[in-house]
């Protein structure tokens, strides 16, 4: 996978002591929308609390050995192709010391897909529950990060059968025209089917939602969350810690489904990204 690299030196000086000089890894150097950038850097110096912020999100730095540091950004399926410039700060010397880190989006291909809705489901959005259920999910997955990182190697498939709808796919609900882009993938079976943990987490939600069913969001740590929509049973409840092939759920059709199958997101700093670019590209 292609890396870019950058040498950038803070042009500030601080009591007499030249600034360090940071040494940039973008992997992969451009990013596609709706897929997962890794921000390293590499610092001699004793820093402290290393952020990047673009558009009102941020992500932390993570130590990962002496000197080195990494971040992931997930970027969204809307993100407009260009160059992007993030805002970058770390406390150095008793100051905060502030550059840029610049990198590259290119557009995704995403289908256009329309699903029907009954009455009691199309209830759902003219009545402003959806709205709210998003916002109950967003909130167990925006909240502060733990700095452990605790997945290890590839995430695995959560559950068998077959995709019914991709990540990022334009969805038209109804009447409506096509929106937002799919938060997740669709993987669909027979009710009842088990739906498993992907890589070891923490249970931080496990409630029913009008719009979702019983829903389930998992922690992995360092800004990295994953979430759970329609089943019929959940078997994990909240503060639970599991293990990669530990139950969550069972599949179901609560919600807004027009068959039983799971809704399964992954959250990489508060944005939604393609859960399957986790199980085939190596983030530890």
């Amino acid at each position: 996978m292609a890396v870019a690299v950058c040498l950038m030196s803070f042009p500030l000086r601080a009591s007499g002591r030249r600034p360090p000089e940071l040494r940039f890894e973008l992997d992969p150097s451009t990013v596609t929308a709706g897929r997962t950038l890794v921000v390293r850097f590499h610092s001699p110096a004793r820093i402290m609390n290393p952020r990047m912020t673009l558009n009102d999100r941020s992500a932390e730095f993570y130590s990962v050995s002496t000197g080195s540091w990494r971040a992931f950004w997930g970027i969204s399926c809307q993100e407009s192709p260009g160059v992007k410039n993030a805002r970058f700060e770390v406390l150095w010397n008793k100051r905060v010391i502030v550059s840029t880190i610049s990198f590259t989006v290119e557009a995704g291909t995403f289908p256009v897909s329309h699903i029907p809705l009954t009455k009691s489901q199309n209830n759902l959005f003219t009545s402003g529950q959806l709205t709210d259920d998003n916002e109950i999910l967003a909130a167990a997955y925006k909240k502060a990060p733990i700095p452990r990182k605790m997945w290890s190697g590839y995430f695995v498939w959560p559950t068998t059968g077959v995709v019914s709808s991709v990540f990022g796919a334009r969805r038209s609900y109804g009447r409506r025209p096509p929106g937002s882009g799919h938060s997740g993938m669709d993987i669909a079976n027979v009710e009842g089917t088990l739906i498993t943990a992907p890589a070891r987490g923490r249970v931080v939600l496990s409630r029913r939602l009008d719009s979702f069913g019983n829903a389930v969001v998992l922690e992995h740590g360092q800004g990295v969350f994953t979430y759970y929509l329609h089943m019929v049973k959940p078997l994990a409840k909240e503060g639970d810690f599991l293990e990669v092939g530990s139950p969550i759920g069972l599949m179901g059709k609560e919600g807004i489904a027009t068959g039983p199958h799971l809704h399964w997101s992954m959250v990489v700093s508060g944005e939604r990204v393609d859960p399957r670019e986790w199980t085939e590209r190596l983030f530890d």
